[in-house]
């Protein structure tokens, strides 16, 4: 049974890519097209013997390949005298193949990326009777934690007045210098718990390096 074949829009392709028209050489080389029908979509004239009417057992898939390659290198000036081949020479059928699969590799230009960004920050159309969002008039303050409580039986915590909490849980949050910016200090000049830090940490690395030393031997 002959397949029902449909072309394309008479615009062509909305986007040139080397990814669309690597996607289309690919689905009629699966599709069992002769390769004597892909290769002159190329823009050059190639033999028509080349091609041996016989998929299956064809010995020229490097031709192709090789021409996809050199097809790459080319500007987007160059390419744009392929695509009015390709929209009159191959013909879709539209049941075995639709538009997403087509066009799943385009490749987005840098202008439409920047329209699109742009166009994202534009301003809202002028609804003169759409409501208008109502906005917090003042800050509102909340004096419990809710979601925070880990009892069974238990509520959630209150917040208190910064002066009811312990230092221990103020000192918890200082931050604390990393050793390599206290080795670049005199430690002589550090104050003691600086001092204890650098101590603690600095062994803490020698122990680790004497450790991968004696892996490695």
């Amino acid at each position: 049974m002959k397949k029902r074949e449909s072309s394309l829009p008479s615009g062509g392709l909305p986007e040139k890519s080397v990814a669309t028209f690597t996607q289309m050489v690919e689905y009629y080389e699966g599709s069992g097209c002769h390769r004597g029908e892909i290769l002159p979509s190329f823009g050059e004239q190639v033999s028509t013997s080349l091609c041996q009417k016989s998929c299956d057992s064809c010995k020229q898939p490097s031709i192709v390949v090789q021409h996809l390659k050199d097809l790459e290198g080319k500007t987007y000036s160059q390419k744009d005298k392929f695509f009015p081949i390709l929209t009159k020479s191959f013909k879709l059928d539209a049941k075995d193949m639709s538009y997403g699969r087509l066009m799943r590799g385009f490749i987005i230009p840098n202008k439409a990326a920047q329209f699109l960004a742009i166009r994202g920050f534009a301003a809202g159309s002028k609804g003169g009777d759409a409501p208008k969002a109502a906005g917090l008039s003042k800050e509102v303050k909340s004096t419990t934690v809710y979601g925070a409580n880990i009892l069974k039986e238990g509520g959630d915590p209150k917040i208190l007045p910064d002066t009811e909490y312990p230092d221990l849980l103020w000192h918890l949050l200082d931050k604390c210098p990393p050793l390599s910016e206290l080795r670049r200090k005199d430690s002589e000049s550090l104050p003691f718990e600086d001092l204890k830090r650098f101590v603690k940490l600095d062994n803490r690395a020698n122990i680790k390096d004497n450790n991968a030393g004696r892996a490695k031997s």
